[in-house]
């Protein structure tokens, strides 16, 4: 069943060619919105790269604050929105996995945004969360490195029991709300998380091994008129592949 599961999100990618479109269109929006970015923080960098010296003996958080205060803001409101775009493109892609037409899936997702924000929200608080407990262990780490070693081995064994209970998450926003989603999803792993687990990592090692395939086939074709259309694809392909992956894994044991 595994393997199945594993061979239909294939052939899904290959002969599903509507599957492609909410994570291409994605990757559009995140370039043109990174561009974008970039030009706003240009001042910013520049003095960053030209001052570095001299912002080393300054509080340079509240330097930067005071000097591009809405720039920042501006790129974290962006940040922000394009996390929760990124979120409605996954239940698209989910959905269509699931057999949902392309209209119908971005539609229902679009709708569905609330969602997308409550998902966006817990990425980010995490995100903050591992940054204080990293900032955290490098304080114990300058007291009693051994201690700071044994609570980082801890610290990833639970995000990666975390990470197992709740992949499943998003395949199951398809036909719950957030809450219930997570708590579909932790369910759903109580009685196969071993499984679960080495679904996953077979998942890591096709990726890997399509990755290599990928790299070498970006050296041959470097500076050809078809380079920019790969290189699309190829970067969708692993986040397309992985949804795909736990959709159909979710769905099959239901």
């Amino acid at each position: 069943m595994i393997f199945s599961n594993l061979f239909a999100s294939l052939m899904q990618l290959v002969f599903k060619p509507k599957i492609w479109i909410p994570l291409l269109g994605m990757l559009i929006i995140s370039t043109a919105t990174t561009l974008a970015m970039s030009f706003v923080l240009q001042g910013l960098i520049l003095d960053v790269t030209i001052y570095s010296s001299v912002l080393e003996a300054q509080p340079v958080f509240s330097v930067l604050l005071t000097q591009y205060f809405f720039e920042i803001l501006l790129v974290l409101v962006l940040t922000f929105f394009m996390s929760v775009l990124g979120v409605i493109s996954f239940m698209s892609t989910s959905r269509i996995a699931q057999g949902e037409s392309l209209v119908k899936a971005i539609n229902k997702s679009m709708n569905e945004y609330q969602k997308a924000l409550g998902i966006a929200l817990v990425f980010w608080g995490v995100f903050i969360l591992m940054i204080f407990l990293g900032t955290i262990l490098s304080l114990v780490a300058r007291v009693n490195e051994i201690i700071a070693i044994a609570l980082v081995g801890i610290l990833f064994v639970v995000l990666v029991v975390v990470l197992v209970k709740t992949v499943f998450t998003l395949p199951a926003l398809n036909k719950n709300e957030l809450r219930n989603a997570i708590k579909s999803s932790w369910t759903f792993t109580n009685n196969k998380f071993w499984k679960s687990t080495g679904y996953l990592l077979l998942v890591g090692i096709i990726l890997i091994i399509f990755g290599s395939i990928f790299y070498q086939i970006e050296l041959i074709i470097q500076g050809h008129v078809i380079e920019l259309i790969v290189l699309a694809l190829f970067e969708t392909f692993p986040s397309l592949f992985f949804i795909s992956a736990i959709t159909n894994y979710f769905y099959s044991k239901q």
